[in-house]
């Protein structure tokens, strides 16, 4: 899937996924990451869903964000329900697809200037 670029704000943006590598602002990144507009966590810990701990989501601050788009990988894949439960608590709506899903909602929220955060795992 290539992305287009659009007008928007956001410093970080996902041009193409291919899946590997995924490319933001014209650069390749081959292993899990934590994108906002704004933002960009790399190399983020967990390589993939079995590896995710409630603790690899500290760095991310519940405000602005409230929209945290979770990529399980190249499959769909239901997170745990105590990291669910843990992202609920502190405020995140959360929403879990496969990586080519949460490439293409990050960057549409992030185009419409919304507070969105992508976690995207298994890249590696």
């Amino acid at each position: 899937m290539h992305i287009q670029q659009d007008y928007t704000t956001a410093t970080y943006q996902i041009n193409d996924y291919q899946p590997h590598p995924l490319i933001i602002n014209q650069r390749a990144y081959t292993h899990s990451f934590i994108i906002q507009p704004n933002q960009l966590w790399s190399p983020w810990r967990p390589r993939d869903i079995s590896d995710l701990q409630i603790e690899d989501f500290d760095c991310i601050p519940t405000a602005p964000s409230s929209i945290l788009i979770l990529g399980t990988g190249r499959i769909l894949q239901v997170p745990p329900h105590a990291i669910l439960l843990a992202l609920f608590e502190k405020g995140f709506g959360v929403e879990w697809m496969n990586n080519k899903a949460a490439c293409y909602t990050y960057t549409i929220l992030a185009n419409e200037n919304r507070a969105v955060t992508a976690c995207l795992l298994g890249f590696d």
